[in-house]
Order: structure tokens, then C-alpha cells, then sequence
């Protein structure tokens, strides 16, 4: 949960469930907002996502040299 002290108020509630095993890995996440602006055009929502991953089919990573930085599996074994 993010909550506003100043204006005493929930900004955002987040709930994640997480099942693994050898194969594969399930996570659910559900995301609801409070925030409301409308010059900005915020509006309260709620997401529901879901994730897949099959383990030891290989892996991606995106690396730039721009920021030094890796994007994707940070599980990359010895370098």
C-alpha cells in the first residue's frame, strides 16, 4: 500500500501472488490507483497482470553502453 501522509489519503494498493517450480513460474499481480488529476487526466484505475516463465529455454538480456546497464535476465552465470 503507498499512502499520502500529508494529504492523508491511500494512493495505491498492490496485491502479488507467486507460485514456482522447476519448469515454470506464475506470478499474478493486481494494482488498483486512488490518484485522481484531471488536468493530467488521472483517473482511479485497477490492472490485473499475469506472467509466464518457462525455466531453462534460455534467457534474454539487452545491454546499452549508453547507461552501463543490463535490461532483462539478471541471471547470466559467470561473465
Amino acid at each position: 500500500m503507498r499512502y499520502d501522509i500529508d494529504a492523508q489519503q491511500r494512493i495505491q494498493d498492490q496485491f502479488q501472488v507467486k507460485y514456482a517450480d522447476e519448469c515454470f513460474v506464475l506470478t499474478a499481480s493486481y494494482t488498483e490507483t486512488f490518484v485522481e488529476n484531471v488536468p493530467l487526466d488521472l483517473r482511479p484505475d485497477r490492472t490485473l497482470m499475469v506472467r509466464f516463465e518457462l525455466k531453462h529455454l534460455g534467457e534474454f538480456n539487452y545491454k546499452t553502453d549508453v547507461l552501463s546497464h543490463v535490461f532483462g535476465d539478471s541471471n547470466q552465470g559467470p561473465q
